[in-house]
């Protein structure tokens, strides 16, 4: 059973801050930690990937992430396409990293913004820019495709061509993810592709990881590159 003070990702929007943490509003004590479980984009110089938030203060944070992590490092963690947090890497331990803010946050005001884009339906999950190659198989038959960016809940892809809204597609990429889902937009060679089960963040912990792929499914020119005409949004799961 959770405890009471634990904010899940999961929840109503309105419920991301606890009731014992909105008590804390009007104390606005500096050294206040709310427990979480958000789901971010971290950065370094060298790598990114998904990480999951465990707790969040007005200084700092504790993560999990699959990312090096040296201490004394620099990290970017986002957490939406508005909020991104610079940091320290204070420590780090099996996966689990202590970070400092560069500047103090108003944690109690970030988590409350973060959960009205919730309920605004605004707030797009968190995705990663990455160039797998792969294949999409629906009733038409296999074509081949190129991820744009990947997240937990969907893909953007450039592909040859028929890939209609609506339609029922599995698709397997180079480095064996294979996922099923549903065309929620086309638009010429673009498409969005909704899943229909989440992938588990840890998959999506390293781009490096992610895309240290040497196989080959078809040649380039199979795969057209999206041009600024083509941006179009995955919205969050209904």
């Amino acid at each position: 059973m959770k405890n009471s003070n634990q904010i899940v990702a999961s929840a109503p929007a309105g419920e991301l801050v606890s009731t014992a943490d909105r008590a804390a509003l009007s104390q606005r004590a500096s050294s206040r930690n709310c427990t979480v479980y958000l789901i971010a984009e971290a950065s370094t110089e060298t790598d990114s990937g998904l990480c999951r938030v465990k707790n969040i203060s007005d200084h700092g944070m504790m993560v999990i992430t699959g990312l090096d992590a040296a201490i004394g490092g620099r990290i970017s963690i986002t957490l939406s396409d508005s909020i991104a947090l610079a940091a320290e890497i204070m420590w780090s331990e099996d996966g689990r990293v202590g970070l400092r803010f560069m500047e103090p946050i108003d944690s109690l005001d970030l988590l409350q913004s973060l959960a009205d884009k919730g309920r605004s339906g605004k707030n797009r999950p968190p995705r990663l820019s990455v160039g797998l190659l792969g294949t999409a198989a629906t009733e038409a038959g296999l074509q081949p495709i190129r991820t744009l960016d990947i997240s937990q809940h969907g893909m953007k892809i450039s592909h040859g061509g028929g890939l209609r809204t609506g339609v029922r597609v599995k698709v397997t990429l180079e480095n064996g993810l294979e996922q099923r889902g549903v065309v929620k937009w086309s638009n010429d060679r673009v498409a969005g592709l909704r899943f229909n089960e989440p992938i588990p963040h840890t998959m999506l912990d390293s781009v490096a990881d992610l895309t240290a792929i040497s196989a080959t499914i078809g040649p380039d020119e199979a795969f057209p590159e999206a041009t600024a005409g083509d941006e179009a949004e995955i919205t969050a799961p209904d």
